[in-house]
């Protein structure tokens, strides 16, 4: 009986070891929103309620709008305030993932 309880246990405890993939090898897959001038990061997993994620291999390098560069910040987890002041539509933005610059054009609608 003892035999059998521990290879179920086993068994169990197997299972559940695969179910959550270590952060540290989990793929960085983001849904960013453009609005109000503010760029929401949200996890492409959740709904687009929050709660914001932070990027954790990723990095923005610099925002454009119209070919001009724009200041921003991070005033959260998740959340970068672009300083302009008209709203905008679209941004290219320049990321740095693995010493390696991703070119990306944000649009909202």
């Amino acid at each position: 009986m003892i035999k059998k309880s521990f290879i179920f246990l086993l068994l169990v405890a197997t299972a559940n070891a695969g179910a959550h993939c270590p952060t540290a090898f989990k793929l960085e897959n983001i849904c960013m929103m453009l609005d109000q001038n503010v760029i929401f990061v949200y996890d492409q997993k959740e709904k687009h309620s929050g709660p914001y994620k932070d990027f954790k291999e990723s990095s923005f390098e610099s925002i454009k709008s119209n070919g001009r560069p724009l200041k921003f910040s991070k005033i959260a987890r998740g959340v970068y305030r672009i300083e302009s002041a008209q709203p905008l539509k679209t941004v290219d933005i320049e990321m740095m993932n693995a010493k390696k610059k991703i070119p990306l054009k944000l649009t909202i609608d």
